[in-house]
């Protein structure tokens, strides 16, 4: 026999968030979020003895859950700012087929971002993100799955503009990103993933509407599985 195990679907964060500036050096912003989403999951069986007949079984995952976040940033003279933020989700309820199968504890989030322009034409920013998904692990097995680890996320990138004067005009982008990953696919390991990205953007309407595009290449490995893609992005912004 054969087994075909499927699952669509994803948790969305729905977002309302403000900021404040105090002068020209402080600027403190805060979020509520709204966390939901679900998966549809099918499990088929096919037996190699055509008098079998085969099955399937479906049923589908909800998710609900809220969350606060809140961030600062300080401004040292024209070329320098640091920024740091703290998140916390809360926990999240986890419903199948509308029936409640149990809640996962999500993680806090803290954050630490620098941004340096060393050149009128170059900007360079990095950023590390911790995240306490160790909080989920008993959570994750009492439902079955491997658990989870805390994660460390580290990027750093940098823009190249050609003409200072119109930044918006086809600047050059690119980064690197090294984390380590939550969900390990065996008990015990861990999955690290590694990043590389370029790419540019366009701002036009009187830099009211823009289009910004990014490629990236990425490399996951845990034990001894790995894989590697490439991730496509595609942004458009528009201010009324």
């Amino acid at each position: 026999m054969s087994d075909t195990f499927s699952s669509r679907g994803g948790l969305n964060d729905f977002r309302i968030a403000g900021s404040y500036r105090f002068g020209t050096q402080w600027a403190l912003g805060g979020g509520f979020h709204i966390l939901s989403g679900s998966n549809r999951l099918t499990s088929t069986r096919i037996f190699d003895d055509p008098t079998y007949l085969s099955s399937r079984q479906k049923s589908e995952l909800s998710f609900a859950g809220i969350g606060v976040s809140v961030g600062v940033t300080r401004q040292f003279g024209p070329n320098f700012s640091v920024s740091v933020v703290a998140r916390s989700d809360g926990h999240v309820n986890m419903d199948r087929d509308s029936a409640r199968v149990g809640t996962i504890d999500l993680p806090y989030t803290f954050g630490l971002g620098l941004h340096w322009r060393p050149a009128p034409k170059l900007d360079v920013a990095g950023q590390t993100l911790f995240r306490t998904w160790s909080g989920a692990n008993s959570d994750l097995l009492a439902l079955g799955g491997t658990g989870a680890h805390n994660t460390v996320e580290a990027a750093v990138g940098a823009e190249y503009t050609f003409d200072p004067k119109r930044p918006y005009r086809r600047p050059v982008r690119f980064g690197v990103r090294y984390a380590t990953l939550p969900f390990p696919l065996l008990p015990g390991q861990h999955g690290r993933e590694f990043g590389v990205s370029a790419g540019s953007g366009v701002r036009f309407a009187q830099q009211r509407a823009g289009i910004d595009l990014a490629l990236e290449h990425v490399w996951r490995s845990e034990g001894a599985y790995s894989e590697n893609g490439f991730i496509l992005s595609l942004g458009i912004l528009v201010r009324p």
